[in-house]
């Protein structure tokens, strides 16, 4: 696998679609494998940062090509979880990819915390959804979401007659469509609904998050 100091250009050549898949690498091989031939794979040309960037140059003779990072490791083959990945060939940089290949066992949203508030009206419950992979690949930064009325968010067995606003299926169908990344999302409970959301609970309310 080659070294370099210098990061390449938005696109090597004219035929060609450069992708960085960033993941702490303890052991193993990155490797891409492509809808061209899902059993052949495609090494780097460059790996970047003490190998968390290896660097892909993918083949532009067609408009657009979809493909998986796979970890080549110990003899074995894992490919990363979630939906293929799209590059399109007319993109005017580099396309910057995070995989993750454990199986998401836990249930971040599962936990029901507290935060105290500045106010006689008692602390706010909240719950917090963090994306698939987010405890593997520790290199992404991903964007808060905040979203009112956490009841409603996660689970049918909280939520106003039983239907639940499935934040975390529906980020994941955005995600898959590329036309929305995957984001960490707080859902804060209302301890006195009317009051928070109206005036004039709503300015401490608003103080409250920001702070």
């Amino acid at each position: 696998m080659a070294k370099t100091g210098k990061t390449p250009t938005s696109r090597a050549a004219a035929s060609s679609i450069a992708v960085h898949v960033r993941y702490p690498l303890s052991a193993g091989q990155i490797v891409l494998r492509t809808d061209s031939d899902w059993e052949s794979d495609v090494e780097s040309v460059a790996s970047l940062e003490d190998g968390q960037d290896v660097v892909f140059e993918l083949p532009a003779d067609r408009p657009f090509v979809y493909f998986k990072p796979v970890l080549l490791l110990d003899g074995e083959v894992r490919w990363s979880k979630g939906n293929d990945y799209l590059a399109l060939a007319d993109a005017t940089r580099p396309l910057e990819v995070y995989p993750y290949f454990l199986d998401d066992t836990g249930c971040s949203a599962c936990a029901l915390r507290q935060l105290a508030r500045p106010t006689s009206r008692g602390p706010n419950a909240y719950r917090v959804f963090y994306p698939p992979g987010y405890q593997e690949n520790t290199l992404r930064r991903y964007p808060v979401l905040y979203m009112q009325d956490g009841q409603n968010l996660f689970f049918p067995d909280e939520a106003f007659q039983s239907e639940h606003w499935r934040v975390g299926e529906t980020l994941g169908i955005l995600d898959a469509m590329n036309v929305l990344e995957q984001a960490i999302v707080v859902g804060i409970y209302p301890t006195d609904r009317m009051f928070d959301y109206t005036r004039p609970g709503y300015e401490s309310y608003g103080r409250f998050l920001v702070e």
